[in-house]
Parts: structure tokens; C-alpha cells; sequence
């Protein structure tokens, strides 16, 4: 039994149209008018079994008779117009999905870009005022150097003034309530200040000594405490500091008299003309009693205005490093929002050129009207057909030497030209 190519090609109908089908593939012809018409379908592995038969099991003829229904059903694919239609729509489904997408990609890289520059101008705003806080510019004058400046020159004017104090309290309170003027005489001078002052009262007892060295110290907390109670700028905060100050004055005064007591005392031993007795009226004539007054009690609100300044500078400088301290924090983190944003700006601009990729292929893909075909489907009915030959064979007492080698290659040529036409659209 020879080949016959009528077997792969099918028989002709009256007006030169192909009747051959596969199990997959409607082949169709044109007729005269030029209308696309519908043949019969056919099982391409019956045909490969016919077509096997014919040429007797001829391994020239299955490359013929393949290469033959190759064609057949690439020409099939071509005028059949529901594939193309059903391709098309397909493509422009995927096409719409594609382009959804990528608008949501755009969208989101959109929104990462406009948040990378809020935390770019975040980070701007934020540098400035740290260099503000750091130079002393701007609305910032807590931390300016005449700002420092004044708090050190402060606090050393504070550190001079507390000692002062401590040795004129120290000195008065001993002189007003263990100093003997008669026995060991003194003036107004070393009554205010007395460097052994301390000594002395411990040597009269542990009492003397531990009023004489704490006593200032009191005087030091009322201070303080006027402070505290400004600092609320209350009505009543007020009233308490004016208090204090009541409370301190009446007691420098109790003090000043005492002093000037002891002295009208010595004086008076010293004198040859019999003096008054000391009272109130002498005492409040005698400049020695205004002098240990203003000297205390004047120097005391002296050190309350310091302190308050000291206090008010500390507080400015130490506000000023725990915002220069926060600011550096708040770069930091949003440094490390921008730098992810940024990935994440990265990866979706890698989206949009590969979604960008695909969807000019499927626009190619639509453009083209030759190159529509189902790859898959091909494959399949060229499959369905070797398997028309194998089947044959295997009545074969020899089967078909080499055919499965053939249709190997076969389908490797298949496969190259799938990939040559799918470049069409890349």
C-alpha cells in the first residue's frame, strides 16, 4: 500500500474546499462567495492510524503526513473566525485586567511618592530647628551664648551670694544668741561676719554649734520656697512669697536687734557717762541695727532674684537638650520611613515596567491578525496524530523504526516556531 497524500489532506469537495478535521480543530474552507465555512470534524488519531496505513508504516511518510497536518491546522486557526474571536477576547480581557493594575500600581506609587516628600519636608523642618536649637537662631533664645552666658555668670554670682549668706546668718545668730560682748567684746563687723563663728558656738555646746551651722540653711529654704511659690504666678502663690518675706524680715530684724543690743551693751561698760537703758526707740535710731538688717535682709531677696534667674536659664537650657534630644529621635525614625517608602517606591517602579512589558505585548498581541493561534491546541492534535502512528505500529512485528525519535523532532521544530511567533509580540 503506498503513501497517499489525499488520506492527510483530506477529499475535496465540489468547490475545491478541504473537509479535514481534528478532534480539536474545525478546519474550515471558502467558498466561492467568499464566506467561511464549517467542515466536518475528524479524530486526528484515526487519521494518523489511516495515514500510517496507507504508506505501510513509512517513517518518511509520518514526517510527510505531520508536517502536512502542521499546516492544516495553522491554516485552520487562521480562517476560523469564532478561534480568533474567542483569542481576542481573551487578550483584551487580560489586556483590562493588566490595565487595572497597573493603575492600581500607579496609584500606589503616587501615594508613596507624595509621602516620601511629607517626611522629606518633615526631616527639613525638623534639621532647621535642631540648628536652631543648637546656634541659638531663630525664636530660640534659651540657647543662645548670651543665654549661657548670663546662666553661668548666675550661678557663680548664686554660689558667692549662698556663701555670703551662710556666713552672715551664721555670724548673727551666734553673735544674737552666744556671744558674750562684755567678755569678749567685737564690733559691728565681726558680729556680721565671723568666719569662727561655727567654732565658737560648738565650743559653747553640740546644740549652740548645730543651731549656729543649720540656722542659715532655713533661711536659704525660705528663699527657695518663695521661688517655688512665684513660679506658680497664682494669686496666691504670690501672697505665700510675700509671706515668706514678712517672716524673714521680722526675724533679720529680731536678730539686728539683739546684735545691737549687745553692743549698746559694751558700749555702755565702755562709756564714763551712765548710758539710757537699751529699748526699742534706741534701737531703731541706731544705724548699726539698719546695717545688719539690709545686710541680711537685703542680700537675702538679692539671692532669691538670682536664684530664680539661675533656675529659669537651667530650665530653658535643659528643655532646649531634651527637644534637640527628641528632634534627633524623630529624624531617625523618619529616616527610616522614608528609606522603607523608598524600597517600596523601587519595587513598585518595577512593577509598572514589568505590568508596562506585558501589556504592550498584549497590544501587539490584538494589532496582529496572523499570529493568532492556540499553541496548546496544536500541539495536542499533532500529539493525537503520533499517536494514530504508534497505535499502528504496534501491529507491527518491527513497529516503525525510529518514529519516536522523528516525532520527538517534530515537536522540538514545533516548539521552536511557537517561540518565534510569540517574539512577534515581546
Amino acid at each position: 500500500m503506498g503513501f497517499s497524500f489525499n488520506n492527510i489532506f483530506g477529499k475535496k469537495t465540489a468547490n475545491g474546499n478541504q473537509q479535514q478535521t481534528n478532534g480539536g480543530v474545525t478546519i474550515k474552507g471558502v467558498t466561492k462567495a467568499g464566506n467561511i465555512v464549517v467542515t466536518s470534524k475528524v479524530n486526528w488519531k484515526e487519521q494518523g492510524f489511516i495515514d500510517a496505513g496507507a504508506c505501510g508504516g513509512n517513517i518518511l511518510g509520518f514526517d510527510a503526513g505531520f508536517d502536512s497536518t502542521f499546516a492544516t491546522i495553522k491554516k485552520s486557526m487562521e480562517l476560523d473566525i469564532a478561534v480568533k474571536d474567542k483569542i481576542k477576547s481573551d487578550i483584551e480581557k487580560e489586556l483590562s485586567n493588566k490595565e487595572i493594575a497597573k493603575q492600581g500600581i500607579q496609584d500606589a506609587l503616587n501615594s508613596l511618592e507624595n509621602k516620601v516628600q511629607n517626611i522629606t519636608e518633615q526631616i527639613k523642618n525638623l534639621k532647621n530647628r535642631l540648628a536652631e536649637l543648637k546656634n541659638g537662631t531663630g525664636n530660640n533664645v534659651s540657647n543662645n551664648p548670651i543665654t549661657r552666658l548670663s546662666f553661668y555668670i548666675g550661678l557663680t554670682i548664686l554660689i558667692a551670694a549662698t556663701l555670703y549668706l551662710f556666713i552672715f546668718y551664721s555670724s548673727t545668730v551666734y553673735s544674737a544668741f552666744f556671744k558674750n560682748f562684755l567678755a569678749l567684746g567685737g564690733n559691728l563687723t565681726t558680729s556680721m561676719f565671723n568666719g569662727r563663728a561655727v567654732a565658737d558656738a560648738f565650743a559653747n555646746g553640740v546644740g549652740a554649734g548645730l543651731l549656729v551651722l543649720f540656722l542659715p540653711f532655713i533661711f536659704l529654704g525660705l528663699g527657695f520656697l518663695s521661688y517655688v511659690f512665684t513660679t506658680n504666678k497664682t494669686a496666691g502663690g504670690y501672697g505665700k512669697a510675700v509671706g515668706l518675706y514678712v517672716i524673714t524680715f521680722i526675724f533679720d530684724v529680731l536678730l539686728a536687734y539683739k546684735i545691737s543690743a549687745g553692743l549698746y551693751e559694751l558700749q555702755s561698760a565702755a562709756s564714763e557717762d551712765a548710758l539710757p537703758p537699751f529699748s526699742f526707740s534706741i534701737a531703731f535710731s541706731d544705724i548699726d541695727l539698719w546695717i545688719i538688717i539690709f545686710g541680711g535682709f537685703v542680700s537675702y531677696i538679692i539671692w532669691g532674684l538670682i536664684f530664680g534667674s539661675v533656675m529659669n536659664f537651667y530650665q530653658n537650657m535643659t528643655t532646649t537638650l531634651a527637644e534637640q534630644k527628641q528632634i534627633q529621635m524623630d529624624i531617625a525614625q523618619l529616616d527610616k520611613q522614608k528609606d522603607k517608602s523608598e524600597q517600596e517606591i523601587n519595587e513598585q517602579k518595577k512593577k509598572l515596567s514589568e505590568i508596562n512589558l506585558q501589556i504592550n505585548s498584549l497590544k501587539k498581541k490584538l494589532s496582529s491578525s496572523e499570529s493568532l493561534y492556540d499553541y496548546d491546541e496544536i500541539k495536542g492534535c499533532l500529539t493525537k496524530y503520533y499517536h494514530g502512528w504508534t497505535q499502528f505500529a504496534s501491529h507491527l512485528a518491527n513497529g516503525i523504526p525510529g518514529l519516536e525519535e522523528h516525532y520527538k523532532q517534530k515537536m522540538q521544530n514545533v516548539d521552536n516556531w511557537i517561540e518565534s511567533d510569540k517574539k512577534k509580540f515581546e
